[in-house]
This record gives structure tokens, sequence and C-alpha cells, in this order.
């Protein structure tokens, strides 16, 4: 029988196609890109621990928006949560907490939109967010309501609490991404979540822990797992 054996070139060669293959499904960051990435983590990572606080102080975590006394939604989760942002509870103090975001007075403090609440690879406006909650029955927030830890009965640390999306959104306006969404995985064109980090989209869990999550590796129906809090599923992240 006739020994087969790779020369020490078919074998750098085999090595490069492999990587070559591998960067197609899970592009590199590039020099730029990584430090944004990093900074993107840190946002969430703040935004996790002040919604955090949110939840010791209220014993929920907040509603995706507060709505009026006819169910109208006015102004989002993002503003609920300022006072628990270091150096951000004046900004909320000046807003009219009985009038939607986009109220003459409101609307003035749309271009005071914390920096912490932008991802420089999105490049949104200077009025715009880049993360949002995944909103509808089974999820943390159906809307004007929201849930206790308590009442998450899925792994803390398999919940998603916020995450990234490229859709065009002003910080201070009650919307965010419907559960539904998910059902297509990450979406770059701005529709439900998404990022411009090569491969990738940042969520901040239940626990505070704050994930890269593959949208090549992680099938849409893992994002909508991820995304509810009571569905039991087992979930293996890449």
């Amino acid at each position: 029988m006739k020994k087969i054996a790779f020369t020490l070139v078919e074998l750098l060669v085999v090595i490069s196609i492999i990587g070559f293959l591998l960067g197609l499904i899970w592009p590199a960051p590039t020099a730029k890109e990584t430090p944004r990435r990093a900074v993107c983590q840190k946002n969430l990572t703040q935004i996790g621990k002040a919604l955090q606080n949110y939840h010791d102080t209220y014993k929920v975590f907040p509603p995706a928006y507060v709505a009026d006394a006819d169910g109208n939604p006015l102004y989002s989760w993002r503003v609920l949560i300022l006072p628990f942002l270091e150096y951000k509870k004046p900004l909320y103090e000046q807003f009219r907490l009985d009038e939607p975001w986009d109220s003459e007075a409101n609307q003035k403090l749309l271009e005071r939109c914390p920096s912490i609440y932008r991802c420089k690879s999105a490049s949104p406006e200077p009025s715009e967010t880049s993360y949002v909650m995944i909103v509808g029955p089974g999820a943390v927030s159906d809307g004007p309501h929201s849930v206790s830890l308590k009442e998450i009965t899925d792994k803390h640390s398999q919940t998603i609490l916020v995450t990234e999306t490229l859709k065009k959104i002003p910080w201070s306006a009650p919307i965010d991404v419907p559960l539904e969404s998910l059902e297509k995985g990450v979406d770059r064109l701005g529709g439900g979540i998404g990022s411009n980090h090569p491969g990738t989209v940042n969520a901040v869990f239940v626990d505070g822990s704050v994930k890269a999550l593959s949208d090549y590796l992680i099938k849409p129906k893992t994002f909508r797992a991820l995304a509810t809090i009571d569905g039991g599923e087992t979930i293996e992240l890449p």
C-alpha cells in the first residue's frame, strides 16, 4: 500500500485555504474597529449596570417605554435609567416626564444624547441611539410592562437585556426592536438587531455579562431564544 504524505509546501497551502474559509464566515476586525468594539462593549456594560441598579430600586427592570393614561407611548427606557448613569441625573431632571419624547420641551434634549448610547461603528446621528431592548410577549418587556429577576426563569447569562441595532432611532423615542424580527436573525439593513462590527453583534445579558454574538454561527431561532425569559431552551453559544 502506497503511503500518503504531505510536503511542507502542501501543508502550508492547506492551512492557508482553511484560514481563508474561516475569514469568510468570521471576518477579523480592522485596526480601527477593534477599539470601537471595545468601547461599544464598555457602553453596554455601563447600561447593564444602570438597568440592574434600576431593578434594585424598583424591583423590576424598566419597561421599554412609559405610556400615558390612554396607553400611548411617551418615552423610552433610555430616559428612565438616566439617574443610574454617571453624571446623567441632571439631564433626567430636565426631561418633562408628563410629555412625549417629541414635545417642544423634550425635543430640545435630543441633541444631548449621552455618548454611552451610541456605538461609533454604527455612526449614528448625534440624537440617535445604537442600543435597543427586544420587545414582545415573553421578552424582558412587552412595551409598557417589564419583569423582575424572579420572573426570568431562563439562565440569566443567556437572556438578553439590551443589544445593538442599525435602525435609526432618536434616543428618547419609545422605539425598540420587536421580538418577531429575530426570526430573521441579525439584520444589517437596520430593521432589527445588528451592528457594523464584522461578523458580530454585542449584547448585555441579565447577569451583566456582555458578549459578542456571531451572526454567522448563531441561528435566528437561537437569537430569539436568547431574547425570551422563560422558554426553557438549552443554548450553547459558539
